[in-house]
């Protein structure tokens, strides 16, 4: 499966409450999908990194890596499972969100090729899972909180979109 072109894109999400941590409170977040064209199809992943606050990820600093550094070598490339990419990857030190950002991208094509979902191609047995709602450090009673969640709790969402050839 030859590794074709890989976009990466930046948005921010504008939160409804502004959102407090130990490290910092947030009325947005920036995030990144990372999007791998593949002779095979398109696969999807995530760089979250909440960086410098959470970890010393950036999306700066995980976009330069992606561009000079992981994306030179995968362009052009025959990756035909996980392991490979880790071969090409295992001497960058760090960077754990762009390195985890296009295997998650390369989990994705690789179970779309197979036509099964990624959750049983990756050996899980649960088609749906339980996922929670962080309110974060706040000062009202967080029960109110939770009951004052929706489905519509996003306000805004601003992209960017970088293309790597």
């Amino acid at each position: 499966m030859k590794i074709l072109q890989i976009d990466l894109i930046v948005f921010i999400l504008q939160n409804r409450h502004v959102f407090k941590a130990n490290y910092g409170e947030f009325k947005e977040r920036e995030l990144m999908l990372v999007k791998l064209y593949t002779d095979d199809g398109i696969g999807w992943g995530a760089c979250p990194t909440l960086g410098p606050y959470y970890s010393s990820e950036t999306i700066n600093s995980a976009i330069f890596i992606i561009e000079k550094v992981i994306g030179p070598r995968l362009l052009n490339k025959d990756i035909n499972d996980v392991g490979k990419y880790n071969s090409i990857t295992n001497d960058i030190r760090g960077n754990k969100f762009a390195l985890a950002g296009i295997e998650l991208a390369l989990w994705d094509v690789l179970a779309k090729k197979e036509d099964v979902p990624l959750y049983k191609y990756i050996g899980g047995k649960k088609e749906e899972i339980e996922c929670g709602y962080s309110i974060g450090m706040v000062r009202e009673d967080p029960a109110r909180m939770i009951n004052n969640i929706d489905e519509n709790f996003l306000n805004e969402v601003k992209i960017n979109h970088i293309i790597i050839k």
